[in-house]
């Protein structure tokens, strides 16, 4: 599954689900997860768990442990039960389908992912010029390792996402030639 997924590009979302490109196939697919039941009641159920755990032992929390490390006590268990059904839900079992929509509907998917790449573009000049902004405060105020780790962050941000963001946005554009979206003067 994960190896399949690895040929594609992530697009958009259909109802919360992800739909990806296939590079060889020119093709949309859309992952569609399988909730189980017992996901979705575990994980209603923690805090009411925890809530029946605090009354049942009201008075060993006011006598023994105290206030703040019973309530860290608690913070640590739900962490750890979060992680538990995040970890669970992440590596559940997902259905790969070709996706099939009518004209009209593939045109509103494509339309609303090309508005998506476009604030994803605008954030892509804003947010560098932020950034230098603030390493040129830090360096011309004397704080030189603040300016560093500011143009660092920059050049992380362009490493991970650059090319992914303009990846996306060429194929969101290809689909948009695909099915004659330009207007037509």
């Amino acid at each position: 599954m994960k190896k399949y997924l690895k040929n594609m590009v992530p697009i958009g979302t259909i109802d919360k689900n992800p739909v990806y490109f296939d590079k060889k196939d020119s093709s949309l697919y859309i992952v569609r997860k399988k909730t189980s039941f017992l996901e979705t009641a575990g994980s209603s159920m923690i805090m009411i768990i925890y809530v029946i755990i605090g009354k049942v032992n009201s008075k060993y929390y006011l006598t023994i442990l105290g206030r703040y490390q019973f309530l860290m006590i608690g913070i640590l268990i739900s962490f750890i039960i979060a992680f538990v059904v995040c970890y669970v839900t992440y590596h559940r079992e997902r259905k790969v389908e070709k996706l099939q929509l009518e004209e009209k509907a593939m045109r509103d998917f494509v339309l609303r992912e090309r508005k998506n790449v476009f604030f994803t573009y605008l954030s892509l000049i804003i947010l560098p010029l932020i950034i230098i902004f603030f390493a040129y405060l830090f360096i011309t105020y004397g704080n030189i390792s603040w300016g560093v780790v500011s143009v660092l962050f920059m050049t992380i941000y362009f490493m991970f996402f650059y090319n992914k963001v303009f990846q996306r946005g060429k194929i969101i554009n290809g689909l948009y030639k695909t099915y004659n979206l330009e207007r037509k003067f």
